[in-house]
């Protein structure tokens, strides 16, 4: 199953994503699809409450700007843009289900289909909030990701911040199922050679997504087996509902205290040209 997974996101990503949207448009779909829908409302509520607490901060002024959310999906992150009161938001996304619901939901600002990694045509519309979330890691290809940074530095102007999240922890995963977790001595050198300074990592998930940074391969294969087996039943919603509250609360007590954590962290960097 992960094999084939994994050769559909590689061969036809966007046939893939709007096969898997259009069957089911929902947090679950964009998410973790097999820990089921109460278990990814919190793993969903953990990345809100990330994100505002980065946002604070650093801190990002989003009034007033321009934002761009790549991967846009089900509009998740939208709402979140649009309750601080930017000028404009666009959001891309590779599968046309994802396009054609938001620009019904929230026709006052724009969405289109594009594939982040392959090259877009250059263009004159830059942005001053760049968002990438939960995107890069499904780019199974190492080439097609460095064409995706590439991307995201033409959508840059000096100064502009880019949110995204990946492992980036001291060892890359090779491509398991959907997903391809880079280090973060990997994100360096291509966010490098784009112009991207990193300003600061924010732990995401410590409980509530699989451990995909520990020290080396090895024992990430095993603590991610660990966890699978800690969540095996969340696809039962009170089991779900029950132990997504747990970990929601442990993750957001020991965001406080570590700096880092073994599972999806949220990067901030900044375009410097």
């Amino acid at each position: 199953m992960f094999k084939l997974r994994q050769k559909q996101v590689r061969d036809d990503p966007d046939r893939y994503w709007q096969n898997l949207l259009s069957s089911d448009f929902s947090l679950r779909g964009v998410g973790y699809w097999r820990k089921g829908r109460a278990y990814n409302a919190w793993m969903y509520k953990a990345r809100k409450r990330a994100l505002e607490r980065l946002v604070n901060e650093i801190p990002i002024v989003l009034k007033g700007k321009r934002i761009l959310d790549i991967g846009t999906g089900t509009g998740f992150y939208i709402d979140i843009w649009r309750q601080r009161n930017p000028s404009f938001i666009k959001g891309v996304d590779i599968a046309e289900v994802s396009v054609q619901e938001l620009k019904k939901k929230y026709p006052q600002y724009e969405f289109e289909v594009q594939d982040i990694s392959k090259p877009v045509t250059p263009r004159d519309d830059t942005y001053d909030i760049i968002g990438i979330f939960d995107v890069l890691f499904h780019i199974i290809d190492d080439e097609k990701f460095k064409v995706a940074i590439q991307n995201i530095k033409a959508y840059s102007r000096k100064g502009t911040l880019i949110l995204l999240t990946d492992a980036l922890g001291k060892v890359s995963v090779p491509p398991f199922g959907n997903c391809h977790t880079r280090s973060l001595e990997t994100y360096k050198k291509v966010l490098q050679e784009n112009g991207i300074e990193i300003l600061k990592i924010f732990p995401l998930f410590f409980f509530l997504n699989p451990p995909y940074s520990v020290i080396n391969r090895r024992m990430t294969y095993f603590f991610y087996l660990v966890w699978e087996l800690m969540t095996i039943f969340t696809m039962i919603r009170p089991i779900g509902y029950l132990e997504g509250a747990l970990f929601y609360f442990l993750d957001g007590i020991l965001s406080k205290v570590f700096s880092t954590c073994p599972s999806t962290k949220i990067l901030v960097g900044r375009y410097v040209g």
